[in-house]
């Protein structure tokens, strides 16, 4: 199935939603883009979430403690937390 999209003056190109949905493809989704003779290819780059349990650990992933961490690095680093 061919899908047309057409570049804006800025070089931006909206994606059909026929690919979107295909690849899982949402706002905010990071994308790579790779030339391969004369066609672009583009993948989704994985999320930090993507490679949850990729990692056998005896601790639970709490993600509160993660974020009051970074916090505290933030306060440690500028001096106050987001």
């Amino acid at each position: 199935m061919i899908q047309t999209s057409t570049i804006t003056q800025k070089g931006q190109v909206t994606i059909p939603y026929f690919i979107r949905q295909k690849l899982n493809l949402i706002s905010g989704t990071k994308i790579a883009f790779s030339l391969e003779k004369e066609k672009v290819i583009l993948s989704p780059l994985p999320s930090f979430f993507d490679f949850r349990g990729s990692i056998k650990s005896k601790k639970k992933f709490d993600i509160k403690k993660m974020r009051q961490s970074a916090k505290n690095q933030l306060k440690k680093r500028y001096g106050k937390s987001p």
